[in-house]
């Protein structure tokens, strides 16, 4: 028996128990433009994973909702790790004009490009707008804390625990799919653009 959690193979005849990836990236994109920016880049993740898939594609589609451009330049690619966020920040910052704010892949992408903020005098949510994706414990905990999109990754642990047992008890089920709504958890990451000089 198979139970997906959070990522899926696409075409496989399984369960599957996830977050929203798409409208997490949304969600993000919508509230920065709320505040103000305009100039947002995206940060992380690629094309090899389900979720990487969904939230590059919530961010290109609410920028183009919101009327924002998402050139190519604007989209660092990466993979999920701290690592790829700490280099982003030199590319970031030397885009014409640099972005006003960058939404992450997941927190540890954005973690890194805190600390790549920090490590040149720059504050995230003065300086950068910075949103991460997961709401990971740390995210709260972190100096400033991290604006993120909550997936509701204990719900999403539990019902897959309740999806394996049901499958166990009955392989012959049909396949469940399951989408966890996500939510923004706005912290101090994120503010209106800081005038340029």
């Amino acid at each position: 028996p198979i139970v997906q959690i959070a990522r899926e193979v696409e075409g496989l005849a399984a369960d599957f128990v996830g977050s929203d990836d798409r409208y997490a990236t949304e969600l993000a994109v919508e509230h920065l433009a709320r505040l103000g920016h305009k100039r947002i880049a995206y940060v992380g993740g690629n094309d090899g994973t389900s979720n990487g898939r969904a939230r590059h594609a919530g961010f290109l589609e609410s920028m183009k909702q919101h009327q924002l451009d998402a050139t190519p330049d604007c989209i660092v690619a990466g993979d999920g790790k701290r690592l790829t966020g700490l280099d982003s920040v030199p590319k970031l910052l030397a885009m014409a004009p640099p972005p006003t704010a960058v939404i992450c892949f997941n927190d540890s992408v954005a973690f890194g490009v805190m600390h790549g903020l920090q490590k040149i005098g720059l504050t995230p949510g003065r300086d950068m707008s910075v949103v991460g994706c997961d709401d990971v414990s740390d995210a709260a905990l972190w100096v400033p804390p991290l604006t993120t999109i909550h997936n509701q990754h204990i719900e999403m642990g539990r019902l897959a625990a309740e999806m394996m047992m049901r499958r166990i008890s009955d392989p012959g089920q049909s396949p469940r799919r399951i989408t966890l709504e996500p939510r923004l958890v706005v912290r101090e990451t994120t503010a209106p653009p800081a005038a340029r000089h």
